[in-house]
């Protein structure tokens, strides 16, 4: 019966690492500092879409996401003593986004990241706008995770 526990305990650590229930001390995990963009790069609405409940915003719009990023991680340089955060680009297709829009976003968070107020950089997308030399392109701007 301990030898089951045991793994029911890693097995809620793999999937719920982040205060489950059975876990004596949560792992520590760096803040997520989500980057939404919401429709950006998207051909169609899918199915599973809730986007327009999760920004409130309805339809695409014509924001200056470059700008905006830029105020984001400006804010991460007050949180100064704390630990570094993954920084995020949810909603819309990220890697269906247009290159120079891509390469803007990406060497601001490259350059936070080697300021160290960002550790890890993720995005979203659609399985089929991602080709694999996209996700070498992406690797070598400073994505970790597609």
């Amino acid at each position: 019966m301990k030898q089951n526990a045991s793994i029911l305990y890693e097995f809620r650590e793999l999937f719920f690492p982040i205060g489950n229930p059975g876990s004596a001390a949560p792992r520590r995990r760096p803040p997520i500092i989500p980057f939404f963009l919401p429709f950006a790069g998207c051909p169609h609405r899918c199915l599973f879409c809730a986007q327009d409940k999760q920004t409130g915003q309805r339809t695409k719009n014509n924001r200056n996401y470059p700008d905006e990023l830029s105020r984001i991680l400006s804010g991460l340089e007050a949180r100064s003593g704390n630990r570094p955060a993954e920084l995020a680009f949810y909603g819309g297709t990220f890697t269906a986004l247009p290159l120079p829009l891509q390469e803007a976003c990406l060497a601001l968070a490259q350059k936070a990241k080697k300021r160290g107020l960002v550790s890890y950089i993720r995005c979203s997308t659609r399985p089929d706008a991602v080709q694999p030399d996209h996700l070498g392109w992406l690797k070598n701007m400073g994505m970790d995770l597609v």
